[in-house]
């Protein structure tokens, strides 16, 4: 009877420390939105090729780059896919390389805004690679994933939220 007490008890404890965590859980979730909203207006660099260029501005992006390389080819391509602008950045160190458009096609005209994708290659051991590529975007608001704890980020031009977690780098573009 001692013995079925005290797993009673322990069950108990069990159930308690669940609530407990639960309750930790969701505090910790609120505190990460709370921190995540004075991201609100600020740029952020997140994974991915596809980026906004707004009006009168050019676009900014990273390449990570598995070694140094002698040249770097960057192209440019608009939503409907179609090549806008090709520009080499030259030899590049080993990591990220930060590559910027100045907005312009290859003639020297202006692009309209809109969404961009940057893409970047090389020769790599004497083949041609395209290398991963993350462009910057501005956060229009924060929410909470339904259910899952997620802090979520409203970027400016993209069609679903990105995860906190992914965000790369914090600051102007």
């Amino acid at each position: 009877m001692i013995a079925q007490m005290a797993s009673f008890a322990t069950v108990d404890g069990i159930g308690k420390m669940n609530t407990q965590f639960e309750s930790l859980n969701s505090s910790m979730t609120s505190n990460q939105a709370l921190q995540a909203s004075s991201l609100v207006g600020r740029d952020v660099l997140v994974p991915g090729a596809a980026g906004i260029k707004p009006a009168d501005a050019g676009m900014a992006a990273m390449v990570k780059l598995p070694q140094s390389m002698d040249n770097v080819l960057v192209r440019v391509e608009n939503e409907m896919g179609q090549l806008v602008r090709t520009f080499d950045v030259g030899a590049q160190p080993g990591g990220d390389a930060r590559v910027e458009w100045d907005g312009n096609d290859d003639q020297g005209n202006p692009m309209p805004a809109g969404k961009y994708k940057v893409k970047a290659s090389g020769l790599l051991e004497g083949e041609s690679r395209e290398f991963e590529v993350s462009t910057y975007a501005n956060v229009n608001s924060v929410l909470l994933g339904k259910g899952d704890g997620n802090v979520l980020l409203n970027l400016a031009g993209f069609e679903s939220p990105v995860r906190l977690a992914e965000v790369l780098e914090v600051g102007k573009a």
